[in-house]
């Protein structure tokens, strides 16, 4: 584990000096496991705690990002025991930690205490990300940019949460959230961008994208239709995420909720039915808008398309993106 002592607690939060390691030790086993594993790969964390417990050379950049992820794991450590913490387990039963010298939190102060500890965490996770993010071409970092956990981000048409948010200011940039609605952006590119591309034309464009060589000058036509691609991609992802995750999609901890027994905000917090059907309904709205420009630019650029004049053949049919195209196969779910 990266964390090992109660000073290394310390160094970001201010624990009582009689405070020991033993009973936060299990839930900085959780927060190592359960988050950084998750974002960062079983093979670069396990570097990293050699690293910290062998290496008798420095070396900045790990010791920059090891900083970081202890911050992470502290703050998550907290978060995630902070019920047990507060609780002592005998034979007879559970039973509040209670002194005569200490009075208990009242209930508002629990959970503000917790919700920093959760904000702080994954504002932590945000930071070490966007280091790595800039490093990655770095050799200490190459376990994690070879990991299935970066690479996965790496395969679609908008390929980071920098160019995400270019196009869908609320997203604000967060890559958990990003990495959170990967799995809608994956649906939408299957579902609502092939079928109006073609499989040729889609095929051609995704290797461009990944290979690099969309900025080549004799790509210079599908360079332009990139964006076009990608606006309606970012729309119809939305859609997808907030039917799925609910209005509060944007909330950094969703990116963990299939790892939580439950969420740590007040049930009055939570997204309610009519919020989220708004946020799908106008996601998906300014997506067909998207959808009819793209349309529109990939009929009158034709010919400098083969894959998709190809596709089109004698197919001259106007495109309706409300509704399903069966010349076009083209369904908007």
């Amino acid at each position: 584990m990266l964390i090992t002592t109660a000073d290394e607690i310390r160094n970001y939060i201010p624990i009582s000096v009689s405070a020991t390691i033993d009973k936060v030790l299990p839930f900085i086993d959780v927060a190592e496991n359960k988050y950084l594993k998750e974002i960062l790969g079983l093979d670069f964390i396990t570097d990293l705690n050699v690293y910290n417990v062998q290496s008798a050379q420095e070396e900045p950049l790990m010791d920059k990002v090891l900083g970081m992820c202890k911050r992470a794991i502290c703050y998550l450590a907290y978060f995630e025991g902070f019920e047990l913490l507060n609780i002592k387990i005998t034979d007879a039963g559970f039973h509040r930690v209670e002194y005569d010298a200490d009075k208990s939190l009242f209930g508002y102060q629990e959970r503000n205490i917790k919700d920093y500890f959760a904000t702080t965490g994954y504002n932590a996770l945000e930071d070490i990300l966007e280091y790595m993010e800039a490093n990655v071409d770095e050799s200490v970092f190459s376990k994690w940019a070879d990991s299935d956990e970066y690479q996965e981000q790496r395969q679609y048409f908008i390929k980071s949460s920098k160019e995400f948010t270019k196009i869908y200011k609320p997203l604000k940039g967060s890559r958990l959230v990003y990495l959170n609605i990967l799995s809608s952006l994956k649906l939408a590119e299957d579902f609502n961008i092939k079928p109006v591309l073609g499989t040729e034309l889609f095929d051609t464009m995704k290797e461009l994208v990944l290979d690099g060589d969309i900025d080549e000058t004799e790509n210079s036509d599908y360079k332009k239709l990139l964006p076009y691609i990608n606006n309606a991609l970012a729309y119809f992802t939305i859609a997808k995420a907030a039917g799925t995750l609910g209005a509060n999609f944007t909330d950094k901890g969703l990116f963990f909720t299939s790892f939580l027994a439950s969420g740590y905000k007040d049930k009055d917090e939570r997204s309610d039915g009519e919020k989220t059907k708004a946020i799908v309904n106008s996601a998906t709205e300014t997506a067909i808008k998207y959808t009819e420009a793209l349309q529109t630019y990939l009929d009158d650029n034709i010919d400098n398309l083969p894959e998709y004049a190809d596709f089109i053949g004698d197919d001259d049919t106007t495109f309706n993106p409300s509704f399903d195209n069966t010349d076009r196969k083209i369904i908007i779910t």
